[in-house]
């Protein structure tokens, strides 16, 4: 055989076994990773180029991903606690100082709400506590007869917070513990001061009924008689009975029973907190009986009977009735003219009624 023919036999041998073994190559790559991207973008295989080109293989990518980025796109996946790095320049290039890293904190809507509702309970439990806000004492002013001593011993505030205080119902406990007062104002002042404002009832008179004196101011209100000392500095009006009702009011023989029905009732108490005040007069009543009390003889005692009104008790012996006290000055001009009339007779008086004005009348001692 000639050289030739063997040179040809074996270069076809030589390309035979190229031609299996690019096959080989060519089915393992299509069932690989890579053969599979290949069929189903329609690009050809990295590999395959560079075989084809002359070159080296490209070994192939891998990437991993978080599963749970994957899973939600990356959009909301949870972030990890990663760590921030710090790089400080040294001042020369390329010269650096790597600070160490802060991990990244992160609070939820939980955490952030528990931190606020302690900081509150914090607060309020200082200014509950705190002796700053504390009102051991009330300032009072407009006070005449009634003690500050009294006043606060009412309030009983013991160091009572200042945000805890209703002046509102701190003025009505005020106006029922204490009937002198005819108004009452409350304020309050931070940190921890209590204003009060009273206004005392000025008293006129004295009404004496059933053993119990109660004072009387120019109003016709009734109120305690707390200082004994006043007891005589006043005209006293010593009561039988209950005075007439007021206007609009009905009548004591009725069934249901005035204000002033009541009123011995509640002169008989002992407790001066128990007290109500009463309208006892109209105004006009109180003045006439100011005025009576002046033109009464010295020592003259002022007397009221439900069946006579108004009078006095001479110091002489006899009684003297101006009935409801209308028309006083003429009742009194008849009183004084009947007392001459008397005198110049050379009798002695035991009683005058003047309680009509056109039918007076006078009864002598027997």
């Amino acid at each position: 055989m000639s050289a030739s023919s063997q040179s040809a036999r074996r270069s076809d041998e030589i390309r035979r076994r190229r031609m299996a073994g690019s096959r080989a190559t060519a089915k393992t790559a299509a069932h690989s990773p890579s053969g599979l991207l290949r069929k189903i973008t329609g690009r050809p295989d990295a590999r395959r180029r560079a075989v084809a080109v002359g070159g080296p293989a490209m070994p192939p990518v891998v990437v991993r991903r978080d599963p749970a980025s994957s899973a939600f796109g990356g959009a909301g996946s949870r972030k990890r606690n990663s760590r921030r790095l710090y790089n400080v320049s040294l001042g020369s290039p390329g010269a650096e100082m790597r600070l160490p890293s802060l991990p990244r904190l992160g609070f939820s809507w939980r955490a952030v709400s528990f931190i606020l509702l302690a900081g509150i309970a914090a607060v309020l439990y200082y200014l509950w506590t705190a002796p700053e806000f504390q009102v051991s004492a009330a300032k009072i002013s407009g006070l005449q007869r009634v003690t500050k001593a009294d006043v606060n011993r009412a309030l009983a505030l013991r160091e009572a917070p200042v945000f805890t205080l209703d002046t509102e119902e701190i003025e009505q406990e005020l106006l029922k513990d204490f009937s002198e007062f005819s108004t009452v104002e409350a304020a309050i002042e931070l940190p921890n001061t209590l204003l009060i404002t009273v206004t005392e009832r000025t008293p006129v008179m004295i009404w004496q009924q059933n053993d119990r004196s109660i004072l009387v101011d120019d109003q016709g209100k009734t109120f305690q008689a707390r200082d004994a000392t006043l007891l005589g500095a006043l005209p006293v009006i010593k009561a039988a009975g209950d005075p007439p009702p007021l206007p609009g009011e009905v009548s004591l023989t009725e069934e249901t029973a005035s204000p002033t029905a009541n009123l011995a009732e509640e002169i008989s108490k002992d407790v001066v907190q128990e007290f109500i005040p009463t309208a006892l007069f109209e105004p006009e009543t109180v003045a006439a009986i100011l005025k009576l009390a002046a033109q009464a003889p010295q020592g003259a005692q002022l007397i009221y009977e439900p069946a006579h009104g108004f009078g006095w008790q001479d110091q002489r012996g006899w009684k003297v009735y101006f009935g409801d006290l209308s028309d006083l000055d003429v009742k009194l001009n008849e009183y004084r003219a009947i007392l001459e009339y008397i005198k110049a007779s050379g009798g002695t008086p035991a009683l005058i009624s003047v309680e009509f004005v056109h039918a007076p009348y006078f009864r002598l001692e027997e």
